[in-house]
């Protein structure tokens, strides 16, 4: 009996610190941009964020709710507003943890907005929420990613190999070619006299 209780302490202290882990968190206060075309908010995560739900209420509220992300407890339960971006402070977000574990990011006092984008991105980890004004064209979170490199890098990319590999191939010719022996001097001393030799006869 004491040995079996002795196994299952064991077990216990060893899932400790699985249960005892958190999640990823929200860790930075919301920065407020003001594009052409939106209004873009962006909490700095800890770790990676897989997306977004965002829902917009009958009263013109928004509330954007990120699975298995926490907020931190520096910007848990406090208001922000984008008074210090420039903007005129009607703008306000406030920021909670669910029960669940979820971060809950309730917005207010937006300008007009016909369409809400959340989602995450990476390098850093963050958490960006676009309020589209009427108008403003459709993009998807790809959007929030690095541009590739033009098709012209990779055709000049394998130009560039293809005149590397021409001396290679140009070796390998010449080893497959055998060389042509070269005549002794008795060999072309004697060429001039069979030749003389044939016109006297």
């Amino acid at each position: 009996m004491r040995c079996r209780t002795f196994i299952l302490a064991a077990v216990a202290l060893l899932l400790l610190p699985w249960s005892t882990a958190s999640a990823s968190e929200l860790a930075t206060p919301p920065h407020f941009l003001t594009l052409a075309d939106r209004e873009r908010i962006v909490l700095f995560s800890d770790g990676p964020i897989a997306g977004a739900l965002a829902d917009r209420r009958a009263d013109g509220s928004i509330v954007v709710t990120v699975p298995k992300v926490a907020a931190a407890a520096t910007i848990a339960g406090r208001e922000f507003d984008d008074t210090a971006s420039g903007g005129d402070g009607r703008t306000k977000v406030r920021v909670t943890s669910t029960a669940q574990g979820d971060a809950r990011i309730e917005i207010s006092g937006a300008g007009a907005v016909e369409r809400v984008h959340a989602y995450g991105t990476t390098k850093p980890a963050r958490l960006t929420i676009d309020l589209l004004h009427p108008g403003a064209p459709e993009r998807s979170a790809e959007a929030g990613k690095p541009p590739t490199k033009p098709a012209a890098t990779t055709a000049d990319g394998a130009a560039s190999k293809a005149t590397s590999a021409a001396p290679a191939a140009a070796a390998m010719a010449a080893k497959r070619t055998p060389p042509q022996a070269e005549s002794s001097p008795a060999s072309r001393a004697a060429a001039p006299a069979a030749t003389t030799t044939a016109a006297a006869t």
